[in-house]
């Protein structure tokens, strides 16, 4: 009887959508810059040849930019795309299939396993795709919403490392890939009420990039890819489409690393 990943692919062959005989599953978690907030006008598509995305009942489709629809108003292009071209390119004969949970705004606690809002809404998800393909990597970029206070950033790595084993656990024992948050964040300021001078929103988001290193650090098959030279939007607190281009070869190159057992 063929097996249910190779039946799946089959009948992506026979829908026309694209022409490969093996499914690889890439899980997409974490906050907007994950999701991707990036501009679709004036940018050139990705070529989603050979790379499919998942809803959350399952259902496959081509790959189409916005892969999320967590905010109607503001999704648009994001890092995804750019890694699965780069695997898609790398791996002849292979369906890339995107499974996205990220969700914009959320705080690491969100994804606390077991009960967090956003953990079991992706739970619930990665089950509708189980047989559908192999699970071949975990990527995660997440943090902004754990920058504001010194408390939630110092809080941060016994989560994310909390995180990381259960997704090994309820996902797939796969690769993962983390990233930094944006170098550029200390230009995204508030205005106190009180009229005094003007405050960084994130004013901890360095302590959250170490401590993604050091989680990383102490895991085997995980990396955390680096943010520098990369820009932001005008918001001053997304990556721009050009850099989440960047950002996607970025963690494709980490993802090799750590697959290869590097």
């Amino acid at each position: 009887m063929m097996a249910k990943s190779a039946l799946f692919a089959a009948v992506v062959l026979l829908s026309g959508a694209v022409h490969a005989s093996t499914t690889n599953i890439f899980l997409l978690v974490g906050q907007s810059n994950m999701a991707g907030r990036g501009a679709l006008s004036g940018s050139v598509p990705v070529s989603a040849e050979r790379i499919v995305v998942f809803d959350a009942e399952g259902k496959a489709s081509p790959a189409k930019e916005p892969l999320h629809h967590d905010n109607k108003k503001t999704a648009g292009a994001g890092l995804a795309m750019s890694f699965a071209r780069a695997y898609a390119d790398e791996h002849p004969g292979v369906t890339v299939a995107l499974m996205p949970c990220a969700v914009g705004g959320s705080s690491i606690g969100s994804w606390k396993p077991g009960s967090g809002k956003n953990y079991l809404a992706m739970a619930k998800a990665v089950e509708a795709v189980r047989g559908k393909g192999d699970f071949v990597g975990i990527l995660w970029h997440q943090g902004e919403s754990d920058s504001g206070s010194k408390k939630a950033a110092s809080a941060y790595a016994g989560k994310l490392k909390a995180l990381i084993a259960a997704l090994r656990k309820d996902v797939a024992d796969v690769p993962v890939v983390l990233g930094e948050l944006g170098r550029y964040l200390d230009t995204y300021v508030t205005k106190p009420k009180d009229g005094s001078a003007p405050k960084p929103r994130f004013p901890f988001w360095k302590d959250v990039n170490r401590a993604t290193h050091e989680v990383a650090g102490g895991f085997d098959r995980c990396r955390c890819v680096s943010s520098e030279g990369l820009e932001p939007k005008g918001d001053r607190l997304h990556f721009n489409t050009p850099s989440l281009r960047t950002l996607g070869l970025r963690y494709y190159e980490a993802w090799k690393e750590c697959s290869a057992g590097k």
